[in-house]
């Protein structure tokens, strides 16, 4: 009796085997209807589709890297399928390519093999370097098109919570194709000599892909040049009302860095340009420091809010507020030309402008985390009533690090383009305020150079 049901049970197996093998149709397709093409991670899959008009689309069935199965899918309204989840480069994945049908049904499948390229952060890795810079060090790389996946740097310092040896992490940044000799600059706060850097990459589904360790990298001492040793050139118009706000480029040079002058002045001493001084096709800033230099960088301050006197209130309100604060600045320099024509007569476009730095927040981001937050009205109408509670605060600034990497013997002339400023926030709480004439103001402008 038991072998009896025993042989009833495999033949009712083999006839629901029979059966899933009937609704799986032949697609008349063969290994030769795919071509792929390997690509950074992966690679890509062109196909093109049978004269049917019940087939809708397709799956590719793989196990990735770390062996996990992985389904693509592609429509009919397409000829290629991007095939990614791998790290080296690898030759004859294996994988199942399925048609699918209006009703669901499956074809059989079609076994066919690809190869890949090294993944991004794969690739990130082998030609990544770690080189010295001011006070920290940059990170040089470059990736290839498809490129993604999270870089996480850190490096041998102290646990500021227990005061042990630790590994510190730095910075987070994630991959994207990147030119040539893309650079990354870092300082680092804390007081390490020659200290090792580690690199740790990731993919996007939380795998370690690898990491690099660089030794005893050593950092450079910077100094503030002396503005008597540079000339400073704005090709927008320079602010001026005398009435009771005093904004001329020599506020930028007298070493007053949260706006003390200020209430020395019992008005507001700052600096302001415009119109057209930042947003579409500004006019720049320049700076020539008679000579080539090896260049550290520049530093931007801005005047903190203060309602030291009406007439400074009314300043604030009508071109000190947080739409002329820029928040999207390229920063370019020119080796010295051998020409010593002054810069408000010298055509600046004929210099070879090579782009050295950046600086770059979001126009609408939250004002605790803009790099100005003490700008009006972003907090109300109550600004710093005296000198001592703006040095408590300390000075708000912007900062742009040039690579030491490649200058050679350095750069005569900086160039600095405000290409966007902050939008107010809130808005609707204070009117309408705008900056149509795209004027800026900033308080303060330091250039760094090697300390020799």
């Amino acid at each position: 009796m038991k072998l009896r049901y025993l042989l009833f049970g495999l033949m009712v197996c083999a006839l629901w085997s029979c059966s899933d093998d009937d609704e799986a149709f032949n697609s008349g397709l063969t290994p030769a209807a795919f071509r792929f093409e390997p690509i950074t991670g992966g690679a890509i899959m062109y196909y093109q589709m049978p004269n049917d008009p019940e087939v809708t689309g397709l799956y590719v069935r793989y196990n990735d890297a770390f062996g996990k199965p992985v389904t693509r899918s592609a429509s009919t309204a397409n000829d290629s399928l991007l095939l990614t989840g791998f790290n080296e480069a690898v030759s004859n994945v294996s994988a199942k390519v399925y048609l699918q049908r209006r009703d669901r049904s499956e074809s059989q499948p079609i076994e066919v093999t690809f190869s890949t390229k090294d993944s991004g952060p794969v690739d990130f890795l082998k030609n990544v370097e770690v080189l010295s810079n001011w006070e920290g060090f940059t990170v040089r790389y470059s990736t290839p098109d498809y490129t993604e996946g999270l870089v996480n740097v850190f490096y041998l310092g102290v646990d500021p919570q227990t005061g042990a040896p630790d590994t510190v992490l730095i910075s987070s940044f994630t991959l994207e194709e990147a030119a040539m000799d893309e650079t990354i600059n870092f300082k680092v706060k804390q007081t390490v000599d020659k200290p090792t850097v580690i690199i740790r990459t990731e993919d996007f589904r939380g795998n370690r892909i690898g990491e690099k360790t660089f030794d005893g990298v050593e950092f450079l001492e910077q100094t503030l040049l002396d503005p008597s040793t540079f000339k400073f050139y704005c090709e927008a118009t320079i602010y001026q009302d005398d009435d009771y706000r005093q904004t001329d480029p020599r506020f930028l040079f007298d070493g007053d860095l949260i706006g003390e002058s200020c209430f020395d002045f019992g008005g507001v001493a700052t600096f302001a340009a415009g119109p057209n001084a930042c947003g579409p096709d500004p006019f720049p800033m320049y700076i020539d420091m008679q000579g080539n230099r090896i260049t550290a960088g520049i530093r931007m301050y801005h005047c903190l809010f203060n309602s030291m006197s009406d007439q400074g209130l009314q300043w604030f309100g009508a071109y000190g507020d947080s739409s002329m604060m820029p928040c999207d600045v390229t920063l370019y320099a020119a080796k010295d030309d051998g020409d010593d024509t002054p810069m408000k007569e010298k055509n600046m476009d004929e210099l070879d402008w090579k782009r050295v730095s950046s600086f770059f927040q979001d126009p609408d981001l939250a004002n605790g985390a803009r790099w100005c937050p003490w700008t009006f009205p972003n907090h109300g109408f109550d600004g710093f009533a005296s000198v001592e509670d703006m040095r408590a605060n300390g000075p708000e600034f912007m900062e742009m690090v040039v690579s030491a990497a490649g200058q050679g013997d350095g750069y005569r002339y900086l160039k600095i383009v405000v290409n966007d400023c902050f939008n107010i926030i809130p808005e609707e709480d204070w009117g309408p305020f705008g900056n149509e004439p795209h004027v800026i103001t900033l308080h303060e402008l330091e250039v760094y150079t090697k300390k020799e």
